[in-house]
């Protein structure tokens, strides 16, 4: 089994997967059961987020544009360096296989 983990704004891996980018999403409102953002930021759960696609064995975390705004607000969070394997570890052992796409700047 196969995830790819979108951690780019632009959510470009999310479109490509036939997956709406949700611009019209804001904080506290979830589309479709919520984006990287919320897992992120409101700490919903990955597997309340996860989406399956048209491709066989391939599950997608999406992104959304108002991920943007992601990194201004973890600069006040404690432990924010290890939101990201908090929020992995209940699934990770489901995939064989995790792909990230990461924003072009790298900021993450």
């Amino acid at each position: 089994m196969c995830w790819s983990w979108t951690l780019d704004p632009q959510s470009n891996a999310t479109s490509s997967l036939g997956q709406s980018k949700a611009p019209a999403e804001s904080p506290g409102r979830k589309s479709e059961g919520g984006t990287i953002y919320h897992a992120l930021i409101e700490g919903m759960p990955l597997a309340k987020i996860i989406r399956t696609t048209k491709r066989s064995r391939l599950h997608l975390i999406p992104s959304s544009p108002i991920l943007a705004g992601a990194e201004v607000e973890l600069v006040g969070m404690l432990a924010r360096e290890t939101l990201l394997r908090k929020a992995l570890a209940p699934i990770l052992q489901h995939y064989d296989y995790v792909l990230v796409d990461t924003p072009p700047s790298l900021d993450y």
